[in-house]
């Protein structure tokens, strides 16, 4: 309320509050001392009381009660009656001397403490004196006579002496008191025509003073207002003449050096002008700029929710690959499993055939050696080509069935060497989309900054991937060289055991010839023999390619271990892939 009124006013609001607010404080204060002084309604209301109260109840100092009572205790002949008058003056005697110490220590007038001290005091005690000496043991004797004549004697002389001294004290008193209560109204009124000169000579003084500081502000204030106006009018040629040392001269000296700074950025404010032209015809280039730059980042985010898609449909193709990957896996390793088992019945089949063509061997040289048995060993010996014979075709049977074998592995190794190449593929294309991903999300900006962030996550798993995918498929080209390498070995095995067979095709013809031509035993025993050691040599070999299918049918397995852990890996890292395309689809809802 008070900004929007001039100094002026605000010193003149000031000085009638002083004025108003100190007359306020003399007419309270004149009115309380009028009121309480000496000789006011209130002090005379007080003195009333009092003097009632003493006219009422007599003074402790004036034993007049214990004269009555003592008048009384001569025509009292009940014993009750007189103990409780002799309790009342005990009472009255107490209350005397309680109120002779106060006034006795008290502060009074030294006249009046003389009689006090000297009069008054002596002449009450000893009409308790007479009571407890005289009159108090007459009557305990019961001799009423004595007790009457201490009464009419003794305690009146001394009662009448006792009230010439209160009465001279109370005519003393009551002119003290008059003279007190004339001093004090003097010293009220001289007071209250004190307090009312020193009222008007302060409020005359702060008028003045007030007056005074207002013009000393006012004044100087209204030049520097008239400066700073001629100022906003235009003037910027007016000059400041005050010469203070105060604050006002101080901002005199602050509005002539703003004038002169005024000037020169009013200089400046129009060169920059100009410059603020040209700039604004730059921002304004600028704005279209932003405006089509805008509409790229759109665009950007548009192409990069179409990436983010994209790499949905791909991140499913590479799951649904992982698994079938991992089934075509899973079988391999049954497969191998089932290979190792082959393998070891081929081993045993061998080592039975081993021992059947060394037992050939020895009925052989048996043969030759007994000579004239040849017809029975050659019967032993055909009985035995017989067994051979049947070991050579299990033995060829299970060698034909692990190259089945081994051919349906090689193409479930070429099966899973197709699904390596297409999660490559899809690698790669994971790739290529992370990176136009960070490309389109680095030409947004700021916009896109999430989207960088997730794009290079999306290519680095994409790499990852790749370095799987790579580990997979090295482990599927082991397998895949192992599968041909067993191939190879089981061909070998399937042409030794043919090879077998047909020598102890030949032993049979030749000990079916035995028995018929016997003439012919030795060189029979021999072709045999040769036979026998052909065959024990093909079959090692045979043993030392069951031996080597073995260690390739635990490296096949070792491998596709190593495959599934590469599959396992590869799942994970689809999922992972997931989780980024479904942060990439919420950063694009937000943006």
């Amino acid at each position: 309320m008070l900004k929007n009124i001039s100094v002026a006013r605000k010193f003149t609001i000031l000085i009638a509050s002083v004025f108003l607010g100190m007359t306020a404080l003399f007419v309270i204060s004149t009115y309380t001392i009028s009121k309480t002084s000496i000789g006011s309604t209130t002090y005379q209301s007080i003195e009333n009381s009092k003097d009632l109260l003493a006219d009422i109840l007599p003074p402790p100092l004036y034993v007049v009660e214990t004269y009555l009572d003592a008048l009384q205790t001569v025509n009292t002949n009940d014993a009750a009656s007189l103990k409780k008058i002799y309790a009342s003056i005990a009472q009255h005697k107490k209350a005397f001397q309680q109120q002779y110490e106060l006034w006795h220590s008290g502060a009074i007038d030294p006249k009046i403490k003389e009689i006090l001290n000297q009069e008054l005091y002596p002449t009450g005690k000893a009409i308790f004196e007479i009571f407890e000496t005289r009159l108090k043991p007459a009557l305990q004797t019961g001799n009423k006579a004595e007790a009457e004549s201490i009464c009419l004697s003794q305690l009146a002389s001394a009662y009448q002496k006792h009230r010439g001294v209160v009465d001279k004290l109370a005519i003393l008193l009551d002119a003290y008191s008059k003279k007190v209560s004339d001093e004090g109204r003097s010293v009220v009124e001289a007071g209250r025509i004190f307090f009312t000169a020193m009222f008007i000579c302060g409020l005359a003084l702060i008028t003045v003073i007030s007056l005074a500081i207002a013009m000393g502000i006012i004044k100087p204030l209204r030049e520097c207002i008239c400066f700073a106006k001629n100022i906003s009018n235009g003037a910027l040629d007016s000059e400041m003449t005050m010469q203070r040392k105060d604050d006002f001269g101080t901002l005199a000296t602050s509005l002539s050096t703003m004038l002169v700074e005024l000037k020169r950025k009013i200089s400046f404010a129009e060169e920059k002008s100009q410059l603020a032209e040209q700039e604004v015809a730059k921002a304004t280039r600028a704005a279209e700029e932003a405006h089509e730059a805008r509409q790229k980042v759109e665009e950007n985010r548009n192409k990069l929710v179409d990436t983010i898609h994209r790499l949905e449909s791909v991140a499913g193709v590479v799951t649904a690959a992982s698994e079938q990957l991992s089934a075509r896996v899973e079988q391999s390793s049954r497969g191998a499993d089932e290979q190792s088992g082959r393998v070891r019945e081929t081993a045993t089949a061998m080592e039975e055939m081993n021992a059947t063509v060394l037992e050939v061997a020895r009925n052989s040289q048996r043969a030759a050696s007994a000579s004239t048995e040849t017809r029975g060993q050659a019967q032993d010996g055909a009985a035995v080509v017989d067994k051979a014979v049947k070991g050579i075709e299990d033995v060829r049977a299970h060698s034909l069935a692990i190259r089945e074998d081994m051919a349906v592995l090689g193409k479930q190794a070429d099966g899973i060497g197709e699904v390596m190449n297409i999660i490559a593929d899809i690698a790669d294309q994971t790739n290529l989309l992370a990176l136009n991903a960070a490309i389109e999300a680095a030409r947004a900006g700021d916009a896109g900054r999430g989207f960088a962030v997730v794009a290079d996550e999306v290519r680095k798993l994409a790499e990852k991937t790749m370095t799987a995918t790579q580990d997979v498929g090295r482990a599927v080209n082991e397998i895949q060289a192992g599968t041909r390498k067993n191939i190879s070995s089981v061909e070998t095995v399937v042409k030794a055991i043919e090879n077998a067979a047909a020598l102890s095709a030949h032993s049979g013809d030749s000990l079916k010839n035995i028995l018929g031509f016997v003439d012919q035993v030795n060189d029979q025993v021999q072709s045999i023999a040769t036979a026998s050691e052909q065959q024990s040599a093909t079959s090692e070999e045979i043993n030392r390619s069951v031996e080597q299918i073995a260690t390739i049918s635990a490296e096949t397995a070792q491998a596709m271990e190593q495959a599934a852990t590469a599959v396992s890996d590869l799942m994970q890292q689809t999922q992972i892939l997931h989780q980024l395309i479904k942060d990439m689809k919420a950063q694009s809802q937000t943006a």
